[in-house]
C-alpha cells in the first residue's frame, strides 16, 4: 500500500469515529479523600454524623462515638463571613470548657506529607516500628 491509500484508509476511519452517534466513554482518575471513624474505622458519608447540642459536639450515626473536626484556618474562609466564624468558634469554645470537653487543635485539616511525617515521627505513632525506642523492645 502507498502513502497515498493509506492516508485516504486513516481519514475515513477518523471521520466515520467523529460522526458515529454513539462514542466510547472515556475514563478520568482523581484522588479522593473521605472521613474514617476514629472508634469504629468505618467511612463517615455525607448523612453519617449528627449533634444534638447544636454543634458543640458530633457524633458518629452507626456507632454513635464522639467526632472531632479540624477548624479550617481564617485565610480560607471569606473575609466577609470572619467576623461571625469568629463569635461562633469562641462559643462553641465555650461550651465545650462548660462541657469538660477539650478545645479542638487548629491545623488544616489536610494530612501531612510522608517526608513530614517521617520528621515528626514519635514512639508508637504510624512509623512507630521504625523508632529506636522500639526496635529494642521486639
Amino acid at each position: 500500500m502507498d502513502k497515498s491509500i493509506k492516508k485516504l484508509i486513516s481519514e475515513v476511519i477518523d471521520e466515520f469515529f467523529e460522526n458515529a452517534p454513539e462514542k466510547l466513554i472515556e475514563r478520568g482518575v482523581r484522588e479522593v479523600y473521605y472521613d474514617v471513624c476514629p472508634h469504629c474505622k468505618k467511612e463517615i458519608g455525607e448523612r453519617d454524623d449528627y449533634t444534638e447540642d447544636g454543634g458543640v459536639t458530633w457524633r458518629h450515626n452507626k456507632c454513635k462515638g464522639l467526632l472531632a473536626r479540624p477548624q479550617t484556618p481564617s485565610e480560607k474562609i471569606g473575609e466577609w463571613i470572619r467576623p461571625y466564624v469568629k463569635e461562633a468558634r469562641k462559643q462553641r469554645s465555650a461550651a465545650r470548657e462548660a462541657m469538660g470537653l477539650p478545645n479542638l487543635p487548629k491545623v488544616d485539616g489536610l494530612p501531612p506529607s510522608g517526608e513530614e511525617k517521617y520528621f515528626t515521627q514519635q514512639p508508637g505513632g504510624t512509623f512507630g516500628t521504625s523508632n529506636s525506642a522500639t526496635i529494642g523492645n521486639v
